[in-house]
């Protein structure tokens, strides 16, 4: 049986996206207003979701406005 090499780094940074949107429906908020709270049109939060395109000032606006804990901060954050 063949061995499969993951790149978890990678593969976890191209993460961040789809666990913006599961955060966002977990905590009943819209991407419009999680857009608004950035300071960026919706579409712009689009490419950045579908790009990975975060910086770290956006997850921390990320991060305070969909009150993540602590213990996954550090789970997103371990790349």
């Amino acid at each position: 049986m063949p061995k499969v090499i993951i790149n978890k780094k990678e593969y976890r940074a191209n993460d961040i996206g789809n666990w913006v949107v599961k955060w966002l429906r977990q905590a009943g908020k819209r991407m419009i207003d999680l857009a608004e709270e950035l300071n960026i049109t919706q579409p712009a939060l689009s490419y950045k979701i579908k790009h990975n395109a975060f910086t770290y000032a956006d997850m921390l606006t990320i991060y305070d406005y969909l009150n993540v804990p602590d213990e996954e901060i550090l789970y997103v954050s371990k790349i």
